[in-house]
């Protein structure tokens, strides 16, 4: 069985020249990078609040259940595809996200969103909206 390709380059790039750049987000992304380290996972997976791409957590996708679980940040504790809204794929050269037209998660998926519904809703309302 030939072993699953690792995203794990693709995710520390993404993470120091993308979703943390510059001198502010130092402390953050030596965070997430630190729990990176940890993991012997092969895929990672970044969750973004939206298409903006706003860093949330940080997964890893285990790909026998096809479910990601939560390594750093805030989310739920695991997702799957059902819960996803948005799938991204990082391009190096652009160093940014890119959206993909696609409901189910492979090995060419860097990053996602998850509805609505499964963010913790605040304590205060905050807009009339629900």
């Amino acid at each position: 069985k030939p072993s699953p390709k690792s995203n794990r380059n693709i995710i520390i790039n993404a993470l120091q020249y993308s979703v943390f750049a510059g001198a502010v987000h130092n402390d953050q992304k030596q965070n997430v990078l630190a729990e990176l380290a940890k993991s012997d996972s092969k895929h990672f997976l970044i969750l973004f609040r939206d298409q903006k791409c706003q860093y949330r957590g940080l997964y890893t996708w285990d790909q026998m259940s096809d479910t990601a679980h939560r390594v750093h940040g805030i989310g739920p504790r695991a997702c799957n595809e059902d819960m996803m809204n948005l799938m991204f794929k990082y391009d190096s050269g652009g160093k940014a996200f890119t959206e993909i037209p696609t409901r189910h998660l492979s090995a060419t998926i860097d990053g996602f969103s998850i509805k609505d519904q499964y963010w913790q809703k605040a304590k205060i309302p905050h807009s009339g909206r629900r």
